[in-house]
């Protein structure tokens, strides 16, 4: 069976991630390897015989993916990262890597490693098989040929040695601090929600309300969200037979139809206030108003506030919902592509579209 690993290199790859994969996804005590479970499993096969090793072209592509796939899906997230609180999260990162670097000189200078070993236990430390990669192709340029192999083994090695621990280490210390810091993520995504206004974890409904009520119509929707703290989307309502878009400065008027935004508890609450619930859905009414499925991808839009978009001024429309937003970002898009929403527009439609990609 070695034999014929070793004779069919693809062969060897494929059967490392078909073990890797799977034992990463079992989970004890709600932590899980995920797919460095299939790095174990190549250290453990590789330890068998070392002739079990895959061509320089798989490993130099499989990097080559890699770095291509999280800049492409992180670097635009980043980038708007840096207008919130990205300055403080990344000076926080590389505090840690100085750290692990300081720790690493310490090995180097108290163990007496060899220079080789010690940056393959840094860059194995920090799991990051890109480090590993720079180190490797930098012995590979200045190293001498009679101790090229040598020197191009060692960091694999201390790569291999440390980073098992540092994914280890790395989930045990998120167990313990919350264990010692008793963190209660139910309590933490609640408030998050009251932070930014956002029920996430409620499923969204749609419903008709008619204004009955006198004291609805004294204030204008602006004021009412403000006073009753309510968290829902207005959108188009209909007044006199005529379709219009339920904006911030709209005051509602007796027998107006508008259509509400939000979970069960909240358009009861908004129900009660400005009268009655309608079996009419004018959400559905695309006669005057249409609306598109929107996915977000201007870079110029991510990290902005919905609210700073101005887009009732500048198109017309507004977003009455979203899907796949994450927890507690409703005052931002996020700039990775992962995010869509409704836009309700007037027509034409065309100017609100130039600016997004569509999903319809």
């Amino acid at each position: 069976m070695i034999q014929l690993l070793i004779d069919n290199p693809l062969l060897l790859l494929f059967v490392v991630a078909a073990i890797g994969y799977p034992l990463g996804r079992i989970k004890i005590r709600g932590s899980s390897l995920g797919v460095a479970a299939v790095l174990f499993v190549g250290l453990a096969i590789g330890a068998l015989d070392p002739n079990l090793k895959l061509p320089e072209l798989v490993y130099q592509l499989g990097l080559v993916i890699f770095v291509y796939t999280v800049g492409l899906s992180s670097g635009p997230g980043f980038v708007a990262s840096f207008r919130r609180k990205g300055l403080r999260d990344n000076l926080l990162v590389v505090g840690v890597l100085a750290l692990a670097l300081l720790l690493a000189l310490g090995a180097y200078s108290l163990l007496r490693l060899q220079p080789t070993l010690t940056a393959g236990l840094y860059a194995g430390s920090l799991t990051n098989t890109p480090a590993l990669a720079a180190v490797l192709d930098y012995i590979k340029g200045s190293a001498p040929l009679s101790a090229l192999d040598q020197m191009l083994a060692e960091p694999v090695v201390g790569y291999s040695i440390a980073y098992p621990m540092g994914v280890v280490a790395m989930i045990l210390v998120i167990y313990l601090t919350q264990r010692i810091w008793k963190i209660d993520y139910a309590r933490e995504a609640q408030r998050v929600r009251e932070a930014y206004a956002v029920t996430t974890n409620a499923r969204l409904q749609n419903r008709t309300v008619r204004v009955t009520r006198p004291e609805a119509t004294v204030k204008p929707i602006r004021d009412l969200l403000d006073q009753h703290r309510w968290d829902v989307v207005f959108g188009r309502m209909k007044r006199n037979g005529q379709l219009l878009l339920a904006i911030g400065q709209t005051q509602f008027q007796i027998g107006d139809l508008v259509s509400v935004v939000g979970t069960l508890e909240d358009l009861d609450g908004v129900t009660t206030f400005l009268g009655e619930a309608s079996d009419e859905r004018i959400e559905l009414d695309r006669s005057q108003f249409d609306y598109r499925r929107i996915f977000v991808s201007n870079p110029k839009v991510a990290g902005h506030r919905l609210r700073d978009l101005n887009l009732p001024q500048q198109f017309g429309g507004g977003i009455p919902g979203r899907l796949d937003a994450p927890e507690g970002v409703e005052q931002g898009l996020q700039a990775d592509g992962a995010n869509s929403a409704d836009l309700v527009e007037s027509d034409p439609v065309a100017p609100g579209v130039r600016h997004v990609q569509s999903s319809n």
